[in-house]
């Protein structure tokens, strides 16, 4: 069967464009986008080629769920009670120093905690909303758990609000607790907590209960402790927020033991696999 040559040329000009669309896409999938001027760059670049400015360092992820808001920067700390000695190290990998740690009981109900803080003003300057005018409806923290740290129980958790400002964990963080940033004793280098274990209100306060088994993500619903942040903003003026604390929920009898959480700095660990690269990481999301 022959073809016209106006109908080859038909199907040529309907075809590149097409041809064009998903090789831009593939292009554009590998390649680090420029926020500032929409330049692609290489996947490896740190600086755009053409505004030079510092490319972004992680890929970004679909979101896993609808929200006005999503929150995914911040800093956090695991911390352990100063009388839990002899806390398995092995359970811990050096080639993810503080991306992970636990929450739950070690020896004491609440010995293993986790504190966490979420960069709301920034992620709503990202967002273009003026905190001023938002109401919370909905407030979610998301949490990706390790499925090496299986045990037998549920474990019952409980958070609520710091009062107190605590510096993250460093890379240097190995095991979890061991870093220049919050321990059970000091917020601040140098600088107390005023109780030991951290400084929090027993009101507002959230909870959920992590499964014994298996990996995948856990909710907590922490609208009411999100809403008293929003509400002291609207009275005073001033945004503060130190972050919330996390622990192993006392109120509740269980025989569990812990289970390890992904942290901040597991995002940096994920993203340099070039095959599967993944985004997890803590994240809160607002209505």
């Amino acid at each position: 069967m022959k073809y016209s040559k106006r109908l080859i040329r038909n199907l040529l000009l309907v075809s590149l464009p097409i041809f064009a669309f998903f090789f831009y896409a593939l292009v554009c999938n590998a390649a680090s986008h420029c926020p500032n001027c929409d330049t692609f760059n290489s996947d490896d670049a740190e600086v755009c080629k053409k505004c030079l400015i510092t490319l972004p360092k992680y890929l970004a992820s679909p979101r896993k769920r609808p929200a006005s808001v999503v929150v995914r920067k911040g800093r956090d700390a695991f911390i352990r009670s100063t009388d839990v000695a002899h806390f398995p190290e092995r359970f811990f990998e050096k080639e993810l120093p503080g991306g992970y740690g636990p929450i739950g009981s070690w020896n004491q109900p609440t010995s293993l905690r986790y504190l966490l803080y979420f960069d709301l003003p920034g992620a709503f300057e990202e967002a273009g909303i003026d905190m001023k005018d938002f109401e919370p409806e909905k407030a979610l923290v998301l949490l990706t758990l390790c499925e090496k740290s299986e045990t037998k129980y549920p474990i019952p958790i409980a958070a609520f609000p710091l009062t107190e400002e605590f510096a993250g964990n460093s890379e240097k963080s190995f095991p979890p607790w061991e870093s220049d940033g919050a321990n059970w004793t000091f917020r601040l280098p140098c600088v107390y907590w005023f109780h030991e274990g951290g400084d929090f209100l027993a009101s507002p306060s959230a909870s959920t209960v992590i499964p014994a088994l298996g990996g995948g993500e856990i909710e907590i619903d922490i609208t009411s402790i999100v809403r008293f942040r929003f509400d002291e903003f609207k009275k005073t003026g001033i945004w503060k927020d130190p972050g919330i604390i996390i622990m192993r929920n006392s109120g509740i009898e269980s025989n569990c033991l812990y289970r390890n959480v992904y942290g901040f700095r597991a995002m940096e660990f994920f993203q340099k696999d070039k095959k599967n690269p993944r985004y997890i990481s803590p994240e809160l999301y607002l209505d």
